[in-house]
């Protein structure tokens, strides 16, 4: 076996975190990996990766080792896609995550358009609201909409989510005059499961509210509805809210509060290699963002 096809196997071992996984997805036997990998660590006299029962880690020097294998096999990759006709280029498959109504709505009109550019990519997307392992699950990148970015994972910024509270003109016709959040405490709540309390600034000042009603969901669209439907205050994101104010079936209540203001983002685990194909749809991400 020649020493670039086990910079491969060493790579895909990282990446996938187990030999097992390795194996299984290289088409090998797990002793072809494990010897592989050993070879690797006798040839170059160091150990790069540390057994284990919850799977493998790398040493310092393996850290190191397998960045510069990244950027050689990226590099050959590349001096490949040149020799050959460009629209070879993009092949294969890219797996993303992310959040339900964030990727249905926002995020899958941009990779349609992108997957009609490059027909020759097969693209996974997953839609989740629970918070994954992007290296454990096997995502090449994950979206992600959170209050901070997560420091231990590659980021990229996209945009900015507001959150608004908001119900229809009917509902807030049957009750009386909201003006503050003492206000608010009067009214039928309905809440997020996944957000308890729903943050509201004015004039700098963060209130916490701790939202109360009969109606609980983990789907914002299903949140939506119900607000259409007259069941009660909502605290939505911008991108959920934006088509039924325009058409004035959902209001914003108390409008001199702002809510929480959330950062979307493209992650990439620090360990998993960006090959071409996703370097190529996470730029075309970015760029759809800006315009």
């Amino acid at each position: 076996m020649d020493r670039l096809r086990k910079m491969e196997i060493f790579v895909t071992v990282v990446e996938t975190g187990q030999f097992t996984r390795a194996a299984s997805t290289l088409g090998l036997s797990k002793s072809a990996v494990s010897h592989a990998i050993s070879d690797l660590e006798t040839y170059l006299n160091f150990q790069f990766i540390r057994r284990g029962t919850k799977g493998v880690k790398l040493t310092a020097a393996g850290q190191d080792y397998y960045e510069q294998c990244c950027r050689i096999l990226s590099d050959i990759q590349e001096l490949e896609a040149n020799v050959r006709d460009v629209k070879q280029v993009l092949q294969g498959s890219i797996r993303i995550s992310a959040p339900v109504s964030f990727g249905a709505y926002i995020l899958a009109p941009i990779i349609a358009k992108f997957s009609t550019l490059h027909p020759d990519i097969n693209i996974q997307l997953d839609l989740t609201n629970r918070f994954i392992d992007l290296i454990e699950e096997g995502m090449d990148i994950g979206i992600r909409i959170a209050n901070t970015v997560d420091t231990q994972l590659i980021t990229q910024p996209l945009t900015r989510v507001q959150m608004h509270l908001c119900a229809s003109p009917d509902y807030l016709a049957r009750h009386e005059h909201v003006p503050d959040l003492v206000g608010l405490e009067t009214l039928d709540c309905l809440k997020y499961s996944g957000t308890p309390t729903w943050q509201l600034i004015r004039d700098g000042q963060t209130h916490v509210f701790t939202p109360k009603g009969p109606i609980v969901s983990d789907s914002g669209e299903a949140l939506r509805e119900f607000a259409i439907a007259g069941k009660g205050v909502t605290y939505l994101p911008d991108f959920l809210m934006e088509a039924p104010a325009k058409a004035g079936s959902l209001v914003r209540v108390l409008p001199q509060y702002e809510g929480r203001a959330l950062q979307a983002y493209i992650a990439f685990a620090p360990t998993r290699h960006r090959s071409q194909r996703v370097r190529r749809l996470v730029e075309y991400i970015a760029v759809a963002f800006e315009v």
